[in-house]
């Protein structure tokens, strides 16, 4: 970094001023969301803010032109995988196609020999 030269205007003045105060606004609002998804799913989660700058014009005089973007990486839940066999066909389905399917039915309680007795 090069010397310190002048005065150095604080940085968050300038970022006070940014699209006439809405990046902050924006940056409120991304910090927000980006704490909420870490409190719900205890992972890590990132607020990025990046400024490019550029001269406005070839010999503008020191105009420049100051964009910038706020970028909120939430964490997100992790989402319970689905289990599927593929067909010849290429489609998928819950059951494997190979295998023949049993036919299961509910078992009905009956009495053991012991409890008629005792009726």
């Amino acid at each position: 970094m090069t010397e310190r030269t002048g005065e150095i205007r604080p940085f968050f003045q300038t970022l006070q001023e940014l699209r006439g105060g809405e990046c902050v606004a924006d940056l409120g609002f991304a910090l927000n969301e980006v704490v909420r998804g870490v409190r719900e799913t205890d992972k890590a989660g990132e607020l990025v803010l990046k400024i490019k700058i550029r001269p406005a014009t070839k010999n503008s005089g020191g105009a420049m032109i100051v964009q910038d973007e706020v970028i909120a990486k939430a964490p997100t839940p992790d989402v319970e995988p689905s289990f599927f066999f593929s067909t010849v066909d290429n489609n998928l389905q819950r059951n494997n196609p190979n295998q023949p399917s049993l036919d299961l039915r509910p078992v009905v309680d009956r009495p053991a020999d012991g409890d008629q007795a005792k009726a």
